[in-house]
């Protein structure tokens, strides 16, 4: 007996909980939050980010200029590409806040957003010139082998 006993405290980890319940009692668990939780309430990574890919924040709305703020921001952009800071940022946001709300961040990324699409869009465009150059040198040398090949 005495054995027996020592047996089972070396198998004991210091948990007086059986160990076979436990394990059923987590495979209980699993399948009651299986059937609690449908799918899409998970945190998954692509449950996290909405169909337009911004990730989104359970009860927090995303901000939208109004009409008035984005006219305002795209002529300040134009005078000056350069992010506002400091009291210039302050100015800028106190004015537009007048044409409905807004933060600092708002303005703020609005503006490294705006440079950000515009720098893309410039190479966008040097790339399809690229592109187009290299067609119209492959349409220039398949001529000239056509040319060679009638030749001979």
């Amino acid at each position: 007996e005495d054995e027996e006993e020592e047996e089972e405290e070396e198998y004991n980890d210091g948990d007086d909980s059986d160990d076979d319940n436990e394990n059923e009692d987590e495979m209980d668990d699993k399948e009651s939050k299986s059937v609690e939780k449908p799918h899409k309430e998970r945190k998954t990574p692509a449950s996290i980010f909405s169909n337009t890919g911004v990730y989104s924040v359970p009860g927090k709305v995303r901000w939208q200029p109004t009409t008035a703020q984005f006219e305002r921001l795209e002529q300040l952009f134009a005078i000056d590409t350069t992010t506002p800071r400091g009291e210039k940022m302050k100015q800028v946001t106190e004015e537009l806040s007048a044409l409905g709300p807004i933060q600092e961040c708002n303005v703020y990324n609005w503006f490294q957003n705006k440079k950000a699409r515009l720098k893309k869009r410039e190479q966008d465009a040097a790339r399809e010139r690229m592109e187009e150059e290299m067609r119209a040198k492959a349409d220039q040398y398949n001529a000239q082998q056509q040319q060679m090949g009638n030749l001979s």
